[in-house]
């Protein structure tokens, strides 16, 4: 049987999903949860596809970028896709759902419009067309900041695969729509743990009090009530999640590798056990912990790269920079 599929067929890999992956989806979230996985082939231990619980809300089932292409490109009626950026000052004019894009050749092209992609299938006269706005999915924290082109085309691109192949796709969310899909109200309520997000309890008070407590004096006093720590904040548990999903990815790791690191990262520079044990201020410190071992990471990268160039005759250098 292809591996594959068995992920999703076998009894006991799909109670270690459950338990890995989805510990807090029901019976009935985890079923539909299965069944996308068995339909698309996606692995979850690839971080292909994954669930996520946002408090007693039901499940949300996201597909990374990668995963919309590998299932589509492997339908029979797949025949092409297209994405791209869209500046204010290129040219762009909606032409009957294949609009017109100019890049401008101007130095500076201005800010991110938004982005656009198209799909078509092999049955079809025409392809699939979707526009995504940038200000409506732009976070600016995290890679959002660093990397916008490739965020917004992302989300334009997994919006034109799914709209393109619903009966493949519904009912599913890319990566880069999470946060923007998901309310406030509900973002305030949800912290995000090593696989998925784990939802705090609905009457935890943002600053729990420690209780009074009568000193053993003649007086009787009553000791001033202490704050605990603030606890984290939605937009730190962004940011974490954004760091180490770059981190992971520069360094190939695959989903399962990536937790386990994940977890003896978060021992060793926060001295915690878990995302959830974090504090507004420690999460801080782990932020920057994260963003430096980022840069480090690229900075051993780019020499990398610039130690194999050196080595590269001008027309082999010219073919890896083209790849």
């Amino acid at each position: 049987m292809d591996y594959a599929v068995s992920l999703w067929t076998e009894k006991t890999k799909l109670e270690e999903i459950k338990k890995l992956y989805a510990p807090t989806l029901t019976n009935t979230e985890f079923a539909i949860f299965s069944e996308i996985g068995k339909i698309t082939k996606l692995s979850p231990y690839l971080r292909e596809i994954w669930a996520v619980k946002y408090g007693s809300g039901p499940a949300s089932i996201f597909i990374g970028r990668d995963g919309y292409r590998k299932v589509a490109q492997e339908y029979p009626e797949y025949d092409w896709h297209f994405s791209a950026v869209v500046y204010v000052n290129d040219k762009f004019l909606p032409n009957n759902g294949e609009p017109i894009h100019e890049f401008s050749m101007k130095e500076d092209r201005g800010i991110i419009y938004g982005a656009f992609a198209l799909c078509k299938r092999k049955n079809s006269s025409k392809p699939n067309y979707v526009f995504v706005r940038f200000n409506e999915y732009n976070t600016g924290k995290s890679v959002w900041k660093d990397k916008p082109e490739t965020m917004i085309a992302k989300v334009a691109e997994a919006q034109v695969l799914r709209a393109t192949f619903q009966g493949l796709f519904a009912g599913t969310y890319d990566e880069s729509e999470e946060w923007a899909t998901v309310p406030n109200s509900i973002k305030e309520n949800a912290i995000i743990g090593e696989s998925v997000v784990v939802p705090k309890t609905a009457t935890s008070p943002k600053k729990p009090m420690t209780p009074k407590v009568k000193t053993e004096t003649i007086t009787a006093e009553v000791v001033e009530e202490q704050e605990a720590p603030e606890e984290i904040t939605a937009d730190q548990v962004t940011m974490i999640h954004a760091l180490w999903g770059d981190i992971t990815e520069l360094k190939g790791w695959d989903q399962e590798t990536s937790d386990q690191k994940y977890r003896e990262n978060l021992a060793t520079a926060a001295k915690v056990e878990s995302s959830k044990d974090l504090s507004k201020a420690k999460a801080s410190m782990y932020i920057e912990y994260l963003s430096k071992s980022l840069d480090k990471i690229g900075e051993q990268a780019d020499k990398v790269l610039a130690e194999k160039k050196k080595v590269m005759t001008p027309e082999e250098a010219e073919v890896f920079m083209n790849s």
